[in-house]
This record gives structure tokens, sequence and C-alpha cells, in this order.
């Protein structure tokens, strides 16, 4: 069997190792390898490729976001729980009128352990007469624990204004 010395690397610069595997001990075979889909399941594929191929050290795996929307009238409160390790990548909020002076959205990581529940934006909707908000997350940033969950909470709708809240996350 030939090795293969291309190097794949992710968004970080670390290097990947796909994880392959070949009906025959030769390499002559079927190759497989394992795969994460967008809904954080383990999928087994085959893969074809020709003998002698480099194509292996090649294999393009791109993440797909997930895109979560919640609505309610009301007091707002939508949480993000992926159970997977996950980047959030975009918090967008909107409201269906203005708001009361001083009702504050805020966006807050429920980590295991409350000595780590960390607020990650809090804005005063009502003061600034908003009606949108949204909060994009760099390359470098938003990356969370399988076992966090992320809290988008309106401290009051005394209107009772319909709002919707989307989120926009991959698995990591």
């Amino acid at each position: 069997m030939t090795a293969y010395n291309d190097e794949l690397v992710d968004n970080k610069g670390r290097l990947v190792r796909p994880v392959l595997c070949n009906t025959a001990k030769d390499g002559s075979g079927t190759w497989y390898f394992a795969l994460v889909d967008s809904d954080g399941h383990l999928q087994v594929d085959a893969l074809s490729i020709a003998a002698g191929s480099n194509t292996i050290g090649k294999v393009n795996i791109k993440r797909v976001p997930v895109h979560t929307k919640t609505t309610g009238t009301g007091t707002a409160v939508a949480t993000l729980t992926p159970s997977a390790a996950f980047k959030l990548l975009e918090i967008r909020f909107h409201l269906g009128g203005v708001l009361a002076a001083t009702e504050t959205l805020t966006v807050t990581q429920d980590a295991t352990g409350a000595a780590y529940d960390t607020i990650l934006l809090s804005e005063d909707m009502g003061t600034l007469g908003a009606l949108d908000l949204v909060k994009t997350f760099g390359k470098d940033e938003g990356f969370f624990e399988s076992s966090d969950s992320i809290v988008i909470a309106l401290s009051a709708n005394a209107g009772g204004d319909t709002w919707g809240c989307q989120t926009l996350h991959e698995l990591v």
C-alpha cells in the first residue's frame, strides 16, 4: 500500500487524519471512511478511488450550518442545546414592536457548573428603541463544549410583542 504525505488541516491549522479502512489488506478493495453528518450522526460510506491515487488525502469535508428558529409572544427565552461540541456562528433577534425602557436581551452560555456560566451579550433593547439585533461570532470565537447551552432571554416584554430568534451553529 502506498503512503500518502498530503497533509489535511482544519480551519485552526490542526492536522486532520481521516479514518479509512479497506476491504483488502493491500488496499485494492473498497475504501470506507467515517463521516459525521450535520445532525451529529456517524455515517460510514464507501469511497471509490482509483488504485495508486492520492485522492485519499484530499477528501473535502465541509461543515453545514444548522439554522434553528424560535418565536413567541411575551417574555422570550430561546435555548440552543446541540448536545455536541459546536461553534456558534450568529444570533439574530427580531421584535415586532419597540420595548419599554430597560427591557434587556441577554445571551448567556449555560455551562456545566454555575461557576462557568458566562454572559456573552447584554443589550438594553427598550431604551435604544431597537427592533433587531444581530451578533456574529468571528472565526476564532464562539466555540462551546457538548454540555453547553446558549440561552437567549428577554427580561420583559410588557407589550406582549411577537419576537423571533434565529441561531446558526456548526458541529465541530
